[in-house]
């Protein structure tokens, strides 16, 4: 996790990124100038389109990758090695999630939960032409829903990594 906070107008969370190399060496990473990782975003599910829809697939960041070299990047073990520029940063805008638009005015359980779904890999490449997946897929889930107690929630889940649940913002 970093710092990141979502605020008033966002939903979700933000992690850093680590990586080691094959070699056991992350200086061998650093060594390849050339040598860039991208996010690479496929949707499933997007019960949010008519107010946020992102390009299928999303690629991040746009123009042809991280470069793995300084100073993007720092060597913090042998084999460890963070990629302090980039962050993985898994938000929603609150403008986005309108309790109306899912008739809960009506109290109607059918329009919820509302939820965007989708897969994300984390991809390498030598050239800039050929990517190659070295992490991943992993599921994205942003979920509008009620509790029980009919209160409005938000989540934000990297399925196996972590989960974030916040009250809804009118």
């Amino acid at each position: 996790m970093t710092a990141w906070a979502p605020g008033p107008n966002k939903y979700g969370f933000q992690l850093s990124f680590k990586c080691g190399s094959t070699s056991g060496k992350v200086t061998d990473l650093q060594a390849q100038p050339s040598l860039k990782w991208r996010e690479y975003v496929t949707y499933s599910r997007n019960d949010f389109k008519y107010l946020i829809d992102p390009p299928d697939p999303t690629i991040l960041p746009p123009g042809g990758g991280i470069s793995f070299t300084a100073p993007t990047t720092e060597v913090l073990g042998p084999n460890v090695l963070s990629l302090k520029t980039a962050t993985d940063t898994h938000w929603m805008p609150t403008s986005a999630v309108r309790a109306d638009d899912y008739a809960l005015v009506r109290q109607d359980p059918k329009f919820l939960p509302a939820i965007m779904e989708s897969s994300q890999l984390y991809q390498y490449s030598a050239d800039g032409a050929t990517w190659t997946t070295f992490a991943g897929p992993f599921t994205l889930r942003r979920t509008f829903d009620r509790t029980d107690d009919a209160k409005l929630t938000f989540t934000t889940d990297k399925v196996g990594i972590n989960k974030v649940t916040e009250n809804y913002k009118p």
